[in-house]
This record gives C-alpha cells, sequence and structure tokens, in this order.
C-alpha cells in the first residue's frame, strides 16, 4: 500500500511541475483528494480546486483563470462533469499536450463569461488534475461520448487509487 501511495504522490507531482495533466479514479475514501492535495501544496503555489457541481461554462472559466503555466486547476468529483459532451470537447482542448497548444473555444452564446470579461477562445498553459470516484470505460468504447471520454484520459496520466478489492483494507 506504501509502494502504491508512493507512486501516486510521484505522477501528482509531474501536475505540480507542469509536465502531465492527472486524471485520479477509485473508490470512495480511497485518499484520492487527500493525496492530491498534499502532493500539490508541497510542489506549487498556484492550485486552485474546485468541487461539486461544475458546468462546461464553468469548467471554461476555470481554465481561463488557471490557464498560465505553473497553475493547477483541481477539478474534485468530476463524475458528472465528465459525462458532459460541452464539457469533454472543452477538455480535450485544454489538455492538449502537442508543442503548439491547441485553442480552447467556446463559441456559444454567454452572458456569463461576457460579464467576466472572458475570451471566446484562449490557449491554456496550465496543468489539470481531475478526480473521480465513477468507473473510467476504456474498453468498450459505443458512442461519441465515450469515444471523447476516452481522448481526455488519453491525455493524462492515469491513476488508480486504492485496489480492485477491499482485502487490502
Amino acid at each position: 500500500l506504501h509502494q502504491h501511495y508512493k507512486m501516486f504522490s510521484a505522477k501528482v507531482s509531474l501536475a505540480a511541475k507542469g509536465k502531465r495533466h492527472v486524471l485520479v479514479n477509485g473508490k470512495a475514501g480511497s485518499a484520492k483528494t487527500t493525496t492530491v492535495m498534499s502532493v500539490l501544496k508541497q510542489h506549487s503555489n498556484n492550485v486552485k480546486k474546485v468541487n461539486g457541481a461544475c458546468s462546461a461554462i464553468n469548467l471554461y472559466a476555470f481554465l481561463y483563470e488557471m490557464r498560465h503555466t505553473g497553475s493547477v486547476l483541481v477539478i474534485d468529483d468530476t463524475d458528472k462533469l465528465l459525462k458532459d459532451t460541452d464539457a469533454l470537447d472543452i477538455l480535450r482542448a485544454a489538455l492538449d499536450s502537442a508543442d503548439s497548444k491547441t485553442t480552447v473555444n467556446y463559441e456559444k452564446m454567454s452572458n456569463a463569461l461576457r460579464n467576466k470579461d472572458i475570451p471566446n477562445n484562449f490557449v491554456f498553459n496550465g496543468t489539470v488534475v481531475m478526480i473521480s470516484n465513477a468507473h473510467i470505460n476504456i474498453n468498450n468504447v459505443k458512442s461519441d461520448k465515450d469515444e471523447a471520454m476516452l481522448a481526455v484520459r488519453n491525455r493524462c496520466t492515469y491513476i488508480k487509487a486504492g485496489f480492485d478489492h477491499d482485502t487490502w483494507e
């Protein structure tokens, strides 16, 4: 168990250093959020944690706020967000790891963005850590949404917190 969380912490530290986006998945109570926040506090000065319900437009606004190099956006309890097609499209653009970053766009009419002076597009240079309890299916892709989720997962270092069985407890 100690080795498992040592590896978990090492992978999260990559996010703190701006080297890799991270997707943490596991059962409730498997120390996902505690481990992530502990590691990020040790290695990064600009961390924002968002938890609870988050819409695609709010995700876009949070990414814009944390768009600069060295910033880490932690999205906790992303289960519903990862089922939203618009949010998945926004995440795919933000998590692009190409040398020339993809511009993140939100081309729908939005008074909320306009009122906050957030543009319809920007380049995201920050890092994202997503924490989820939901099982992410990568073997049985049946829909466009499944394919979009797979693309998001593939743009991240994936960490399974805890173990698949309860005997380790």
